[in-house]
This record gives C-alpha cells, structure tokens and sequence, in this order.
C-alpha cells in the first residue's frame, strides 16, 4: 500500500483543492465507510441530517458505489437515495479496495419539492425534523445545476487528483484494462448471436416490435388498461427472445424506455418530464433482480408516460408556447415572470403576453399560479408541512397571496381543503 494513502493531511489537501476550484463539496471515505476528511460540508445538503450510520440506505449506496468504481478502475456516477448525483473514485491497494473520494451531492437538473420529499423520507426517524422542510426548500433552490458534459468532466478531475496519492499506478490500469476486456468479450458474444439468429427468432422481433409501436399508441390514448397487457406481452417475448438472461432483459426494457422517451420529446414533452427530476425509474431499474420486479417496473413506465408525459404535452402550433410551457412546468418552484421568461424564448414581452393568452386561454400569471396552486395539493394532503413551508415549496413567498390565490383557483382556503373540504382542482 502507498505509505501517503491514508495520510490525512494529502487527503485533505486533495479534497480541499477539488472544493476551492470546483464548488463541490467531498468526502474520503476509508474502507468501512467511515469519514477520514471533509471539504465544502456547509454546501451538501446531507449536512441536515445523520446519514451515515452502518445500517442506513446512504450507506449501503455508498459502498456499492466504492466497489463498482473499484471494478471500473475509473470514476462512478451514481444516484444516491435522495436522488442526487455523486461522484466516486475508489482508493485502491494490492487490488483491493482500501476506502473512496466521494464528490456531491450534485444536480443535473432543475430542482423540485420531490427532492425534498425524499430527503424527508430517508430521515423522517430522525430528531430535530420539526421546521426542517422550508430550511430545506431555501438550501435547494441556491443549488446549482450542472450539464452532463460538466458532470463528466468534474469525474475525471477527481480521477485525476487521487492518481496523484500514487507514484505506481499499476492497480488503476489493471483494472481498467480488465474491465475493458470484459466488455469487448461481452459485445463479442452478443454480435456472434445476432449473426447467428434463426429466423423463427427474427419473427418474434418483429411482432415485438409491432407492439411496441402499438403500446405507443395506446400511451398516447391515455389507455392504462390495454398499454399494460400490451407491455406484459412484450416483456414475455423479451423473456422468450433472451433465453432469461436477465440482464440483457433489463436492458432490452431500458431500450423500450428509450424509444417511449424519444417520442414523448419529439411530441414536445420536456427531457426533465420525459425522464422525471430524480431519473427514479431510470436509477430503480439497477436495483431490480426479480422478474416480478421487472413486471411491476415495466407497469410503472407505462402509467409514467400516461400520466406525466403525453397527457401534459401542450397541443398548440406554437413553438414559442410549447417551450414557455415547458419551462413553466419544469421551473415553476423559482422565481418566473413573464420579462424574465420572455428574454429566455428571445421574444417581445408584450408579445409573449399576448400569444401566450391566446393561445392558453388565459393570462400568463393566471396559469403559472394554476400550476403552482395544483402543485401544493398534494403537500397539503399528504404531508404535515405547514402552510407557508408549502406556499414555499412551490413558489409563492409570501403565504397569504398564496392563500388569496388558492382560495380563487380552489374555491377553498387551503386549510379547508386539508379538513376535507376541497374541490376539485382544475384541469
């Protein structure tokens, strides 16, 4: 083992030097996952709670990541619980996992109240959560956002700053070169087998791929009942086709999501809509091992794009609304206004204004305080937050114009519809 492996001052400077230029915030882990040095801890979000005991999911996150970036011998980007990104570069000796850096939490996209849910969720156990959900909303809403060029670049600055602990590289090489192998060997097989498949095979493609583009169909109709017999049928001619190699399974059902994904943007969906802020279902289907699992997984994509895909795509003929409707979807929880939003499409204001009520049927501040006050129903039903943690969460800062506004789109004060006594919303 390097002698400066585990020398906490190098592992500090590292990490402190990656914080200072990045922004990012890191923590050296050792092998039981125990922390050996903090940079930017002011910044994570993770600082609001105690994450890491032995038995929590951040934890065991943590340690799957550390053991995938060991067999990669390169950087890994993973989804931690709470659904952010992190960055993982394993600390290796003798071929064997001696402890990582871990650069994060970060975002790639647009932040919302589901975050924050989720973080609540991992830690609703924990003492000192009273008040927690606005003190939350604030730290979240100044998070920056990174593209995934950055991301990946940010990886490989990290790589690059624990090759330094190293004088041999040996282990990093030997890793990486095996994984390499693998991989070649793997797309190898897999050529050999498309050369060789019997027609009877190439048959059932095809009458796959008619359901696929029937499931389509069916998704866009709004049809759950049909698109889910449909996508039990393809998941069987999956089954069928792969010979139960399940991995190839999951990933064939990750193509299907893939196609659902390219024609719900094409019809002008959202790539943060299409995919969800936290990429759940994308990240779920790595932690799947059952073919039950799979099943219900496949259920969930198609009530995903039924729900939250095809039936929010605006029917319009404007590309100038159907983007301003994508990003008021998208951003509503921060501040938006129409000058603002205007700048952003690289359009008059005041003809922003007028196109956007011809088209939409109402006023821009009208539908914006629509999409909010739909937003924070489900807050007030399902959780416990207070009413101005809500009228944060979603966008409104003060809570009696959210209040004022909810009483005009609802018919009800929210605390009235807490105490059952709502309407229902509008469409």
């Amino acid at each position: 083992m390097p002698e400066n492996l585990f020398d906490i001052i190098k592992l500090t400077e590292i990490a402190q030097c990656f914080y200072e230029c990045t922004s990012v915030p890191v923590t050296v882990f050792n092998e039981k996952m125990e922390i050996l040095a903090e940079a930017g801890r002011d910044q994570k979000i993770c600082k609001f709670f105690d994450i890491y005991n032995s038995r929590g999911p951040c934890t065991k996150v943590l340690k799957f990541s550390g053991e995938m970036a060991l067999s990669l011998g390169e950087p890994y980007i993973y989804s931690c619980p709470a659904g952010f990104l992190n960055l993982c570069v394993a600390l290796i000796s003798e071929k064997k996992f001696r402890g990582c850096f871990i650069a994060g939490p970060i975002s790639m996209n647009t932040i919302s109240e589901k975050n924050i849910n989720a973080i609540m969720d991992l830690n609703k156990n924990s003492s000192g959560t009273a008040g927690m959900f606005s003190k939350l909303s604030l730290f979240i809403r100044d998070m920056p956002v990174y593209s995934p060029a950055r991301i990946s670049s940010l990886a490989r600055l990290l790589f690059n700053n624990v090759l330094s602990l190293y004088s041999d590289r040996a282990d990093y090489l030997y890793l990486s070169n095996k994984y390499d192998t693998y991989t070649h060997i793997s797309e190898t097989i897999k050529k050999h087998k498309e050369e060789q498949r019997l027609t009877p095979e190439a048959i059932r493609q095809s009458n796959s791929d008619d359901r696929i583009r029937e499931l389509l169909k069916r998704i866009q109709a709004g049809d759950h009942s049909g698109s889910r017999d449909l996508i039990r049928l393809i998941l069987e001619d999956i089954l069928i086709t792969e010979a139960g190699n399940f991995e190839i399974m999951k990933i064939r059902l990750f193509e299907l999501y893939m196609s659902l994904s390219r024609a719900g943007v094409e019809s002008g969906a959202s790539i943060q809509k299409v995919f969800g802020i936290q990429f759940e279902l994308v990240s779920s289907l790595t932690k799947i091992y059952t073919l039950p699992e799979l099943h219900l997984w496949s259920q969930q994509v198609v009530d995903h794009f039924i729900d939250n895909v095809f039936s929010t795509i605006y029917a319009g003929h404007s590309l100038i609304i159907i983007n301003a409707i994508q990003h008021i979807n998208t951003n509503y929880m921060t501040k938006i206004n129409l000058r603002n939003l205007a700048n952003l499409l690289h359009v008059n204001e005041s003809y922003l204004s007028k196109l956007f009520k011809q088209e939409m049927g109402k006023h821009f501040t009208d539908y914006i305080n629509e999409i909010r006050i739909n937003k924070s129903l489900s807050l007030i039903r399902d959780t416990d937050n207070n009413l101005l943690d809500i009228a944060v969460a979603v966008g409104f800062e003060d809570q009696s114009y959210y209040t004022k506004i909810f009483r005009k789109v609802m018919g009800v004060t929210p605390k009235q519809y807490r105490n059952g006594n709502s309407q229902t919303a509008p469409s």
